[in-house]
């Protein structure tokens, strides 16, 4: 058995058992559901806004779901398969160069430390695109340096960058290099570049103008969400460095290729050997890509999720580091083979800056909050929601979190609120402080209530985030042995959840026990309250016999009604208390 096929299947065995789904994917995966359900590629029905980056992946899912398939079964599934996909290109790749060489002797180096990448094994699978994306940026540049540059092959290059570029946003960028790179090398003359051109756009461009008709913006609503159009180098630095405290190796690839590059390069003034020339070549693409996509990650501010970002950016160092040792094995089999399992031994083994579920600078090894025992009940509690909210017009507010409870429960509505990334609105709002990457706008209470009419949260760290305290009473809705916190008093849905069981205090009743105390109080407890019960009750319920008391006491003391203060002080903590709430 060749070492590529032990690399490919080893990576399988890996990932699969690495395998896990993390929130971020099911915000797609509500999408997909949506679209197999004739509700349109949309987060909300009716509204069209672009919460996702992986329009590709998203439309795999859904055809998943389409064929009665789990949509994590599915994703993991084909992380799995395409990863194994990137690390068999590889393989192929150094099989061909030892063929062109006319070198008998072929060690997959880039397949082999591909396998054995920690963290490239875990993002296999999470439901996100990461593993397709990364194979076909591979693809691709197996196809650029086609030994006979053709017009098929540039035509498949084409396409591959388009998929890519349908499948993150990212891809573009590849897009705009592999074509620099068929024009300064002149592979093909101009008819190969022409054709790589058209089969880009042929793709890419239909997407875009549907995107852009579709969701009225070029650019996803993350993009908006994440503050793309600012740049934190500061962030990005930290994200790269602690990627290369793990995966140095990956880091030594391009000083090692270059010099390598250098100590054989032909003497004298004639023209390079072709041999050396396609080296060069290999290299430069590969430097390209690896660099141009690890720029881009650094300027953003990497990722709150350890080592995913860089991810497609590692198969290109990877085969520059090979490009380095190729000489050495040509000359020195037993050498060259002995060094290339010194760097496998090395990138596995060197330690984690990270370990387990520890957090420096907002990143974090996302994968070590899934354990199946935490998704399974994740599951089961959404799952016990879900006959509470079918058939009403239930609209829940969710942090990140909670993609996973929102896609499994099927509210008709949902405001992700601590980032924007399905909310137009929100996304768009100037960034006041940095701070976890993509978890730094956070909805107001008044957005979120008044326009949004969001009417219950489930994050037990609700309060807290998104300054709930003093805007409303925090009063707990109990659907059996789950609970969160009542947003609005909507006595039509509230009236249907007391039909199914669900427990919590009549607002109305309770409101009827305070008004009396309303003479003792100060004016300031009074306007405090009238702020919190006008947000939660009165803007939603006509109800003149309950509002005139606080009305006239208000008038009275000659103080003009209002919202409350909105800076989060503590006021009535309502019918019940928050600290009951979440689990």
């Amino acid at each position: 058995m060749s070492l590529g096929v032990v690399a490919v299947a080893f990576a399988a065995l890996m990932a699969s058992r690495w395998a896990w789904v993390c929130d971020d994917a099911f915000i797609s995966f509500r999408y997909a559901w949506n679209l197999v359900h004739h509700l349109g590629l949309v987060f909300n029905p009716g509204e069209h806004v672009e919460g996702y980056t992986n329009f590709l992946w998203t439309l795999w899912i859904s055809l998943g779901l389409r064929l009665g398939a789990d949509a994590e079964g599915w994703s993991v599934a084909w992380g799995v398969v395409c990863y194994g996909a990137a690390v068999a290109l590889l393989a192929y790749r150094a099989r061909r160069r030892s063929m062109d060489s006319g070198v008998g002797f072929a060690l997959p180096i880039a397949a082999l430390l591909a396998a054995t990448h920690l963290d490239w094994q875990r993002y296999a699978t999470s439901g996100l695109e990461t593993s397709l994306f990364t194979a076909l940026l591979v693809l691709a540049y197996v196809l650029l340096l086609a030994p006979r540059a053709s017009v098929s092959s540039a035509s498949a290059a084409g396409i591959s960058l388009a998929l890519a570029a349908l499948t993150r946003p990212e891809g573009m960028l590849f897009a705009l290099l592999g074509g620099a790179f068929l024009v300064a090398t002149r592979r093909g003359g101009w008819r190969v570049w022409v054709v790589f051109a058209a089969s880009f756009l042929v793709l890419w461009g239909p997407f875009t103008a549907w995107r852009l008709w579709y969701y009225g913006d070029f650019f996803p609503n993350t993009f908006y969400a994440k503050s793309g159009d600012r740049a934190w180098w500061g962030q990005g630095w930290t994200y790269a460095r602690l990627y290369l405290q793990k995966y140095w190796i990956a880091g030594a690839a391009l000083p090692a290729a270059a010099l390598s590059l250098w100590l054989t390069r032909p003497g004298g003034p004639g023209p390079a050997s072709p041999a050396h020339r396609a080296r060069f070549e290999e290299a430069a693409l590969a430097a390209a890509f690896a660099l141009g996509l690890s720029l881009y990650v650094v300027r953003v501010g990497g990722d709150f999720m350890y080592a995913r970002m860089l991810i497609p950016a590692t198969p290109f160092l990877f085969v520059l580091l090979e490009i380095a040792l190729e000489p050495l094995l040509n000359r020195r089999p037993l050498a060259g083979s002995l060094t290339a399992a010194v760097a496998v031994a090395a990138l596995w083994l060197t330690p984690e800056p990270l370990p387990d579920a520890r957090i420096q600078s907002g990143i974090t090894n996302e994968w070590a909050f899934y354990p199946r025992r935490i998704t399974d009940a994740l599951r089961l509690r959404a799952v016990t929601l879900r006959p509470f909210f079918a058939g009403l017009p239930v609209c829940v507010a969710f942090l990140g979190s909670e993609a996973r409870t929102v896609y499994y429960a099927r509210p008709a509505e949902a405001v992700e609120c601590e980032g924007g990334l399905t909310d137009r609105w929100l996304a768009r709002q100037p960034l006041a402080v940095r701070g976890r990457v993509g978890h730094e706008k956070h909805a107001p209470p008044a957005y979120l209530i008044t326009r949004r009419g969001a009417d219950v949260i489930f994050h037990p760290r609700a309060v807290e985030v998104l300054g709930l305290a003093g805007q409303i009473p925090l009063g707990v809705v109990r659907f059996g042995e789950y609970s969160g916190l009542l947003l609005h008093w909507n006595p039509a849905l509230m009236a249907a959840w007391r039909q199914r069981g669900a427990e919590f205090v009549d607002f109305p009743n309770w409101l009827d026990q305070l008004l009396p105390r309303l003479p003792g109080q100060s004016d300031a407890e009074v306007r405090q309250e009238f702020g919190m019960f006008k947000r939660f009750y009165f803007d939603f319920v006509q109800d003149p016999a309950r509002e005139t008391p606080f009305l006239a006491r208000l008038a009275a003391s000659g103080v003009a009604p209002g919202a409350s203060r909105g800076d989060g002080s503590p006021g009535s903590r309502g019918p019940v208390d928050a600290g009951t709430q979440g689990r």
